[in-house]
Formats: structure tokens, C-alpha cells, sequence
């Protein structure tokens, strides 16, 4: 996967595997990217300093805050980039046919609910991964703003079973107050909905389509009425575009 950010659609090469033709299914997720340093204490070098602690230190490579309460899906990946596909073995094999999964729809769309990091686990300290999951075999770990580990799952072959587990770990016990979060956000677009349908039954269709864009601009596209909002907004915004 290209560092950090959005991936788009590459010419595959011929004979080999590359993270662009391999993973240009995360177009619409945002990843970021990081190497697990080995836990260790800094000491001060002069009374008084203030030294960055392991923890602090962890929370800065995964990008995480305490500011944020939102879950992190690592994914600890295997790099296969430029590898023959005959010789793509052991951990580099499995990615690979991981990557594949997330070439889904729904897969993308419960991804975008949590903060996605992939972890190189060439160059990671593996000490640091077991610490935040990567324990008998676990491809992914989600864990909350203080790094407690959620939920882990080996690797899945299918996208659906990538979308239960995304599914399941959000919405399980240990993450309430997360899903809590997500659920307020669908509430708020299912309000928006109504207004919407209710404003498009009177024609005001410039009003209307304000209001699709409240439920269909956002990461959140985890509700069961999306793809049916979805579908009436372009019938919304063709007649909105008429009106100009």
C-alpha cells in the first residue's frame, strides 16, 4: 500500500507483486503507516527534563490521541512488494491474499470507522506488536485510545469474514462508548434522511439536496438505509442541478 493516504488504481506489473497493483483496493480508506519501535526508557540527560515515555512514544507512531476516542485497526503486514509470485511464501503470502479481501465495498466501509494503520512487521519490534496484539498468529488487532486490545483475529480468507470481524469488534462490550459515537453520527443522518425526503416531496430540491449531502459526505456509510439515501440523492441533485 502507498504510504499513507489514499491508493489508486495501477497498472499491474507483469511477474511480480507490487504494493500499488496489490492494494489498490484501500482507494477509499485512509492508512497510515508505521514501524514499532522497541519499548524502552529514555533517561533524562539533565535534571528536570521532560523525556518522552514508551507509551507516549507508541501513541506518536500510531498516530493516536487521547483527544480521539475512536478504535485503531492495525494491520500487521508483511511487505511483498517486488516479490516473484512464485516465490511469495510464509507471511508474505498470507498478506497478500489478505490485501485481496479488502477489495470489497463493505469492507471499506467499516474500515472507515476506525483509524487504519498498517504496521510494517519487517522493520517492527516484535515484542512491541505481542504487546498490542500480534500474538498465535493474529494478522489484525484493534485497540482503543490507550492501546488496550479490543479485538484480534488471525488472517480471514474472505471479505465478508473481514467485514464480521470489523463489524463485531466495534460493536462488541469493550467498545460502548465508540459504537455509542457511531450510532449518534447514524442517528443524525437518519434525521438528515427524512428532511431530505421531506423536502423532495415538495420539490425544494436545492434544500433537499443539503441535506443528502449531510448523510452521504461523510466516512460513517455503515448504516442499513445508505445505499437506498444513496440512490434517491441522485435523482435529488439531477433536479437540483436543473433548478440553477
Amino acid at each position: 500500500m502507498p504510504s499513507g493516504g489514499f491508493s489508486g488504481g495501477s497498472d499491474a506489473g507483469k511477474g511480480s507483486v507490487t504494493n500499488e497493483n496489490a492494494d489498490d483496493h484501500f482507494s477509499y480508506v485512509r492508512w497510515d503507516d508505521a514501524v514499532l519501535p522497541a519499548m524502552q526508557t529514555i533517561t533524562p540527560t539533565s535534571p528536570g527534563e521532560r523525556v518522552e515515555t514508551p507509551d507516549e512514544l507508541l501513541e506518536r507512531t500510531l498516530k493516536i490521541s487521547k483527544w480521539n476516542p475512536g478504535l485503531t485497526m492495525l494491520y500487521f503486514h508483511t511487505p511483498h512488494e517486488g516479490l516473484e509470485k512464485a516465490k511469495l511464501v510464509g507471511a508474505a503470502a498470507a498478506t497478500l491474499r489478505q490485501c485481496k479481501t479488502f477489495r470489497d465495498e463493505n469492507v471499506s466501509r467499516w474500515l472507515g470507522v476506525y483509524h487504519c494503520v498498517e504496521v510494517d512487521m519487517s522493520k517492527s519490534d516484535l515484542k512491541t506488536a505481542e504487546r498490542l496484539g500480534f500474538k498465535d498468529g493474529a494478522i489484525f488487532s484493534v485497540i482503543d485510545q490507550s492501546m488496550n486490545v479490543i479485538a484480534t483475529s488471525k488472517s480471514v480468507a474472505t471479505s465478508d469474514g473481514v467485514t464480521a470481524f470489523l463489524k463485531a469488534a466495534v460493536k462488541s462490550e469493550k467498545a460502548a462508548k465508540q459504537w455509542a459515537l457511531i450510532q449518534a453520527r447514524i442517528d443524525d443522518q437518519k434525521k438528515a434522511l427524512e428532511k431530505g425526503r421531506a423536502l423532495a416531496a415538495q420539490e425544494k430540491w436545492k434544500e433537499a439536496r443539503e441535506q443528502y449531502d449531510l448523510v452521504l459526505n461523510t466516512d460513517t456509510r455503515v448504516a442499513d438505509f445508505f445505499d437506498e439515501a444513496r440512490k434517491e440523492a441522485a435523482k435529488v441533485y439531477r433536479k437540483a442541478d436543473q433548478e440553477k
